[in-house]
């Protein structure tokens, strides 16, 4: 998935299309079920690189969608569509929001530009369940260059703030790329 004119296409780790795998566990094997893949940071996990899949989720969030809790024993689908969502979004950036070119940044690693926003915690409301450091103000971002760090920013947080749940084809999301965008960048400052 390199179109990412929807903010969630960055979360998810993997996914059943037919949302038929409820509550199913995922085996470590790169074959999967028929319409069931991995996406993002999930291709990862059959590669033999993160374990478990608990290096997905953030510890300060232990309840919530973004939960290792959610998906435990890890790692089992949801019971709503079938989907292991990270805490984390992996390569959210897309070409130029601005314009509405909404393709992934980053395809190859070959792209990367210096010290720039490459992953970062799920940016959603601002609620104690789905936000990691609500009280820190401030993001876990990791960066094309393998820098990692955490960022206190109170004009991300405002920025957030002002973003609101829309319509989508699929149902709703938080967010517009171009708002996504201006936070990335104020989390690259």
């Amino acid at each position: 998935m390199n179109l990412m004119s929807e903010s969630h296409f960055s979360r998810y780790v993997w996914l059943d299309e037919d949302h038929t795998h409820l509550r199913w566990l995922i085996n470590g094997n790169v074959p999967q079920p028929v319409d069931c893949h991995f996406e993002n940071a999930g291709y990862l996990y059959p590669a033999k690189y993160i374990g478990n899949g608990g290096i997905y989720f953030c510890p300060c969030l232990p309840t919530g969608d973004y939960s290792e809790a959610t998906y435990d024993p890890l790692l089992t689908t949801d019971s709503l569509k079938g989907c292991v969502r990270s805490s984390y979004f992996y390569n959210p950036r897309v070409v130029d929001a601005a314009n509405a070119n909404y393709l992934r940044r980053y395809q190859k690693s070959s792209q990367f530009e210096g010290h720039r926003l490459f992953g970062c915690d799920v940016i959603t409301q601002l609620r104690p369940d789905y936000t990691a450091h609500l009280k820190d103000i401030g993001y876990c971002v990791l960066f094309t260059d393998g820098a990692a760090k955490f960022v206190r920013s109170q004009a991300a947080f405002d920025a957030v703030e002002a973003m609101h749940q829309t319509a989508s084809p699929g149902g709703s999301v938080f967010g517009t790329p171009e708002q996504l965008d201006e936070v990335f960048n104020l989390l690259e400052q």
